[in-house]
């Protein structure tokens, strides 16, 4: 059986090249933050626990303030770089498929060109190859830490609670899985956007032609009817895009809240119990 292939995706993947060093070093830099959330989180711990637990005077918890900031500092500017080296990455891209947009208009020539979808053309190079800003920039690299980082916080939450860690191997892959879920409506949703939206650019490019004719014609009135009844169809179905995105953030919540609060739960439980040390749980 032949495996589907999504076109799509297959021209992200290839398009991703002259990009491949910046994303690779902004996902490295992405994973260091998140291992100094780790550290950071078990620095905060020891404080709390020596200040209420053991009585630590404040001089003493001094330095762990400070390396505390630091941390939060450092991972401030870690985000910051990371954030850069996307931007530069999918500008790189961006740049390049313009080129490749260039080149094969130049290659087939003005008779090669169908009168006809200059408009898709132009709305192809300017908001089509904008559009990859976000993927390149945001999704990309975030998909790649979203991926390293829960590992990483797996294998240092089970040597401390093995009860904890089950909970989140139980609760977490339901987030991914209904991320997926939403996400292919949302896919299907924005493809059909982008094709109103590209029949919109030709069909006003169009209309910009031919306004001569259209004045010649006294059909001024008549087509800037047609061109404001597309525009409010448009803005209407963009809403159902936007509707279906936050229905897909506010299920991320639910279950990430579910699971954080099941953990929360059991944790508080097994403090009241004496199961568990405080600064473990915390």
């Amino acid at each position: 059986m032949r495996k589907k292939t999504n076109p799509v995706q297959n021209f992200l993947k290839e398009k991703k090249e002259p990009a491949r060093r910046f994303i690779g070093a902004s996902v490295f830099l992405s994973c260091i933050s998140g291992a100094l959330i780790i550290v950071g989180a078990w620095v905060l711990a020891g404080i709390v626990y020596d200040a209420a637990f053991q009585k630590v005077a404040f001089p003493d918890l001094w330095p762990h303030i400070t390396t505390l900031i630091f941390l939060y500092v450092a991972r401030g500017l870690l985000n910051a770089v990371a954030d850069y080296l996307a931007y530069c990455g999918a500008s790189k891209v961006k740049q390049s498929v313009r080129s490749d947009i260039v080149q094969s208009i130049i290659a087939k020539g003005p008779m090669g060109l169908p009168d006809d979808k200059s408009g898709s053309i132009l709305n192809a190079y300017v908001d089509g190859v904008e559009a990859l800003q976000g993927y390149y920039m945001l999704s990309l690299p975030a998909r790649i830490t979203a991926t390293i980082i829960p590992l990483a916080i797996f294998f240092f939450i089970f040597p401390l609670d093995l009860i904890s860690g089950l909970v989140l191997i139980v609760t977490a892959p339901l987030i991914p899985v209904f991320m997926i879920w939403i996400g292919r409506g949302a896919e299907r949703l924005s493809q059909k956007q982008w094709r109103r939206m590209t029949f919109m650019g030709g069909r006003f490019l169009d209309v910009i032609q031919g306004l001569a004719e259209i004045k010649l014609f006294n059909a001024g009135k008549r087509e800037g009817e047609t061109i404001r009844r597309l525009t409010e169809s448009f803005r209407h179905d963009t809403m159902a895009v936007l509707r279906v995105a936050f229905l897909s953030s506010l299920a991320l919540e639910f279950f990430a809240t579910v699971s954080i609060a099941m953990i929360a739960v059991l944790i508080g439980f097994r403090l009241l119990w004496g199961e568990i040390e405080f600064r473990d749980g915390f």
